[in-house]
This record gives structure tokens, sequence and C-alpha cells, in this order.
């Protein structure tokens, strides 16, 4: 079956109407969609849902059924390695920068990660915005932390490799993307930064 990661975002002033046509229909799934796993996001407005089907129409019947409270973006996984993967990753990261969690951020990094970024060589010592390993980790996402209270990930786009990813998303300072690549066990080995200029 193909997967596909569905970002759902609740229009204006509808989140109690959602929950309520939820609680009272549920899904409203057709069948042959079948859902696999969600993630809200924490003090959002949006939802992660991981879905997979033979047939890719049943998701326009579903989203037919929501899209008076709710827009939606489909993105196709497919059957790559490392896809869902991917995407779980991502949903789950989000969550835990959006909470301010260190130690829930730094549970998706290698013990040996590297990371190269414009912004690390902003908020450290480092002018060639290289840090390896995550006690170097740690120091600098705190500092990010602690200097932007605000700090939160919205998503825009995912593109799925094979134990790799990059993601787009918007941040304190304007559009963002980062290119990820996992170990073997899933962790994020290495991060590539790049920020809009």
């Amino acid at each position: 079956m193909k997967q596909f990661m569905i970002i759902e975002t609740f229009r204006p002033g509808c989140r109690r109407k959602v929950y309520e046509r939820f609680h009272a229909q549920g899904q409203l799934l057709p069948p042959g969609l079948v859902y696999l796993d969600s993630w809200l996001e924490k003090d959002g407005d949006r939802c992660f849902q991981l879905m997979e089907t033979d047939d890719p129409s049943l998701l326009q019947v579903w989203t037919e059924r929501w899209k008076d409270l709710v827009s939606f973006e489909v993105i196709e996984l497919g059957e790559k390695p490392g896809a869902r993967d991917a995407a779980v990753h991502f949903a789950r990261h989000a969550q835990a920068w959006n909470a301010h969690d260190l130690e829930r951020i730094l549970a998706h990094y290698a013990d040996d990660v590297e990371l190269s970024s414009p912004f690390a060589a902003k908020l450290t010592d480092r002018a060639d915005g290289m840090l390896h390993g995550k006690a170097a980790l740690r120091d600098y996402f705190a500092r990010g932390l602690q200097a932007f209270p605000t700090l939160r990930f919205d998503f825009v786009r995912l593109y799925v490799g094979v134990r790799s990813c990059v993601v787009e998303h918007r941040s304190v300072s304007g559009l963002h993307s980062a290119e990820l690549e996992f170990d073997a066990q899933g962790k994020v080995r290495s991060v590539l930064g790049h920020y809009q200029s």
C-alpha cells in the first residue's frame, strides 16, 4: 500500500466543530483508506495523520467530508525505505521543538551527530558553524531556546530520500530547510541547515 502524511489545518474558529463532528461521526474514512497514526501540534491548530491505501482517490473522498472545517496538504510517501520514519520523525521532532522540551529534542539525535548551520555560527563560538556530538548540540539548542523564547517550527514541505529527508519549515528568521540523514537506528546523524537569505 502507498503511505501518505496528511497535514490538517483547522479553519479559523472551527477546532471545536472538528471535535464535535469526530465524536458524533468518527473519522468518516471511506473503506480502503487505513488510518495508521496521528500527532496533534501542541497548542496549535494542525494535526499530522499517517494513512495508507491502494487507491489514492479515496483521500479526496475523505477530505471532501471535512473541507468545510479543515484544509489539507497530502504528502505521498510511497514505498521508499525510510519514508515513514522520516515523516514520523519530523512530526515528533516539531512537537518537541514547539514544546521547548530539550530532552525530547535531543532524543532524536545520534550521539555522534554532526550539524552544519549558519545559525550555529551566530549562537556559538564556532565560526564555521560546525558542531560535533550530542553535547555540542545540547549547548547549541539550549542557547537557541533561551535566545528565542517564542521559537517554533511550522511545517512547509517534506522531501523523502532513502535514509534521509529534506524538511522545509518556517521559524524565527523566515523560511528554512534542513537536510537530515538517519543512522540504522533511525536517529539523526547528520544535519545540514539552510536559511533564506
